[in-house]
């Protein structure tokens, strides 16, 4: 009997049903909390963006942690970008390594767009560090709809600055750095076909690498560069 009575259901409802069932999820999956990837150099200030992917007009508040290794990097307030224009933005340091930032509409407003940067969080990069930040890690979020219910599950995916050794500055110039021997004397050197090198300056080494600028890099389509140990 129980077989024979859904045997008897409509189809387009059971169609409908299995719809819902269906799109359910895709909805769920699409809210996430991601931090970016950005380049850098030793002692940089940069930008992180910190984007949410959500289904439109989903998120009304939201508050959430970054952590950090606070030996790598240092954070400053969050920046909120166009999708907060209805909103408050609060941010501050709650323990070491660990930004928190709170975000709230007093009009219950939505966080408009679905997809894209909602804040940028500064960073600066300790004048020592030629690595990396590590990892830079949303924790602690949570999403509050207009009804005030928690919008989840949220996928939360990790950033990183990487250090990378050259980079091109905007006056033309090319800073980069070298990987040296504290008190070692070095010859700085530079070609554009990795045969003919020639050398660029002189240096001693001041700790475990040479932070170098080259101020004639503009007259070269590409330059690259090697350091030449010199005797004592």
């Amino acid at each position: 009997m129980k077989r024979a009575t859904m045997s008897r259901r409509p189809f387009r409802e059971f169609g409908l049903v299995a719809a819902l069932l269906l799109l359910s999820p895709c909805l769920v999956a699409q809210t996430s909390l991601s931090i970016g990837n950005v380049p850098a150099y030793p002692g940089a200030l940069v930008s992180v963006p910190v984007k949410l992917q959500q289904p439109a007009g989903a998120a009304v508040a939201m508050q959430f942690d970054v952590a950090f290794n606070s030996s790598k990097v240092s954070a400053s307030g969050a920046v909120g970008t166009i999708r907060l224009a209805n909103h408050k933005l609060k941010s501050r340091e709650i323990a070491p390594g660990v930004r928190r930032t709170l975000i709230y509409s007093p009009a219950n407003a939505a966080v408009s767009g679905t997809n894209g940067a909602i804040v940028n969080l500064p960073f600066s990069v300790s004048p020592v560090e030629t690595v990396g930040s590590g990892l830079l890690a949303p924790r602690n979020v949570i999403l509050a709809t207009a009804q005030a219910n928690p919008l989840s599950p949220v996928n939360l995916i990790d950033g990183t600055i990487f250090v990378r050794p050259v980079n091109v500055l905007s006056d033309g110039h090319v800073q980069f750095f070298l990987y040296s021997t504290e008190g070692r004397r070095y010859a700085i050197q530079a070609t554009t076909n990795l045969v003919n090198w020639v050398n660029i300056s002189t240096n001693t080494a001041t700790s475990s690498f040479m932070d170098l600028v080259d101020i004639d890099a503009a007259r070269y389509p590409y330059r690259f560069y090697r350091w030449e140990l010199l005797l004592p």
